[in-house]
This record gives C-alpha cells, structure tokens and sequence, in this order.
C-alpha cells in the first residue's frame, strides 16, 4: 500500500498524500552496448555515410551477432 494507507482508507487515492518515489535504475551492458553501436551504424549506412571502404551495414551485423556472443555482464559499479 502506498505512504501506510489501508485499502479502505479515503486518503488512499488522494494526490495530495506524499507517496515516496521509485528509482528505476537502467543497466548498461557489454550486450546493450553492441546493440546501440550496431544501430547507429546501421543508420549511418542508411543515410549513405562512407568510412573509406568499410561498408558500415556488414559493420553494423557483426556489432549485431557479437551481441549474442558476449555475455550479460554490467559496465560500471552498479
């Protein structure tokens, strides 16, 4: 129940009655990271981006399948 009410109580539904606030905590991981690096070269292929002969789509796909080869593990202190 939110701030102690019970569920019969009138307050309960109040916006007035402070409620305390959840902190959502986002993880980055070695997996997310390849994700977002893999779309960003996937867009820059797509709006004709050249890197002297790399061809950023094939790029982008082994960012995407090393996504699924590395494993879930957290950058940082959390």
């Amino acid at each position: 129940m939110a701030a102690g009410l019970a569920a019969g109580d009138p307050l309960r539904d109040d916006p007035k009655v402070h409620r305390p606030q959840r902190r959502l905590v986002m993880k980055l991981t070695l997996r997310s990271l390849f994700l977002l690096i893999a779309v960003i070269l996937f867009v820059a292929a797509a709006i004709g981006s050249d890197l002297k002969g790399i061809s950023l789509s094939w790029l982008g796909m082994a960012f995407f399948a090393g996504s699924f080869l590395v494993p879930e593990t957290s950058l940082g202190r959390r």
